[in-house]
């Protein structure tokens, strides 16, 4: 209704706040969408952690990035939220190595976007930054051969733990649970 030809009309766009107006009114209503197909909430704090935690790497300057992960390893529900944030092109497909479906952000344009997903990287940061350290730390553990010499300080692999209990463990890399333990 509001194009001139295939694209937007200037006027349009600024109605629904440039871009992150229109990123935040489109996620708002995907959110409902969802609440109302299966009962569940993104709000919920349920949502986020589990499925995010796998899609979001924090560097060290505190900047988020995409990731992919493997949709299969989400739990039923998960990949019903998983099917409609591809639907609505909040994330994308595609596919990996022996016909896996690999997932990812669609855009790094929604970390800034997206109120939820911005609001929950913020409280999160720390965590988020320490799963990827710990994921470069659990590789190298692993290519020692599992010296012990390459884990971290007993200290340092309780907070992970941690960590890893708060974000949803059974949605991080498995090397990085084995490297907490």
């Amino acid at each position: 209704e509001n194009r001139d030809g295939k694209a937007l009309t200037d006027t349009a766009f600024d109605q629904l706040g440039g871009l992150a107006g229109a990123i935040r009114s489109h996620v708002t209503a995907v959110e409902d969408q969802i609440v109302k197909l299966l009962g569940t909430s993104v709000k919920d704090g349920e949502v986020f952690p589990k499925l995010f935690a796998s899609l979001v790497v924090v560097s060290i300057d505190g900047t988020p990035t995409r990731r992919w992960a493997s949709k299969q390893k989400f739990d039923v529900l998960l990949r019903s939220v998983i099917d409609i944030f591809i639907k609505e092109r909040l994330l994308t497909a595609d596919e990996g190595k022996d016909h896996e479906s690999l997932i990812s952000v669609a855009h790094e344009k929604l970390f800034d976007g997206w109120p939820r997903l911005t609001a929950w990287i913020k409280a999160n940061r720390e965590q988020l930054f320490t799963l990827s350290q710990a994921e470069i730390a659990a590789s190298e553990w692993e290519r020692h051969g599992y010296d012990l010499n390459y884990l971290w300080p007993e200290e340092r692999l309780k907070k992970l733990q941690g960590i890893l209990k708060g974000l949803g463990h059974d949605q991080v890399n498995p090397a990085i649970r084995l490297y907490a333990e």
